[in-house]
């Protein structure tokens, strides 16, 4: 059970960890094409770069452009 739990965590942090690194390609080259990126319509670059990927696209709405609520859901995923 225990194993269980350790083996699901430490594949949930790989795949932040890896969301978190195509998010950092995409900024670096709005041309990078990530492995989950299957197509335009199925594009997980598109995901993280979107008003979605930040706080769900709620936190901007309720607390302002500016608040400290606005971190990227990349970010939360690896606290």
């Amino acid at each position: 059970m225990i194993v269980g739990q350790v083996l699901l965590g430490l594949a949930g942090l790989g795949l932040t960890c890896y969301a978190y690194y195509v998010k950092q390609q995409h900024k670096k080259n709005p041309k990078y094409k990530a492995l989950c990126d299957f197509g335009p319509n199925a594009s997980c670059s598109r995901v993280l770069t979107s008003k979605y990927g930040i706080g769900l696209g709620l936190t901007t709405k309720l607390f302002g452009e500016n608040s400290i609520m606005n971190a990227s859901n990349v970010n939360r995923g690896i606290v």
